[in-house]
């Protein structure tokens, strides 16, 4: 059975890019070289900041956790196992 993730309209365009979900559920996102963990409040990657995490979402600035700043993570559930939603 696949695990179903509803993503937002801004990701439509990017729906080809997603790898899978890291361990918490996060989805990882192809960018380039490198994969991004996006952040659960706005579906974006992190940036470094002075923050109490050193890690802020780009898009709200709310701290994240250091994970979403990086560039690569561990896949815990594959692309091929996502039943991939569009908000709306």
């Amino acid at each position: 059975m696949k695990t179903r993730i509803t993503v937002p309209e801004s990701l439509r365009d990017d729906i080809g890019n997603i790898v899978g979900l890291d361990d918490e559920g996060c989805v990882i996102l192809t960018i380039g070289n490198s994969t991004a963990v996006l952040t659960r409040c706005c579906y974006a990657t992190g940036k470094g900041s002075e923050s109490f995490t050193g890690v802020v979402c780009r898009n709200c600035y709310v701290d994240v956790h250091h994970k979403h700043g990086r560039p690569h993570t561990s896949i815990a559930v594959a692309r091929k196992d996502l039943d991939i939603v569009i908000e709306g």
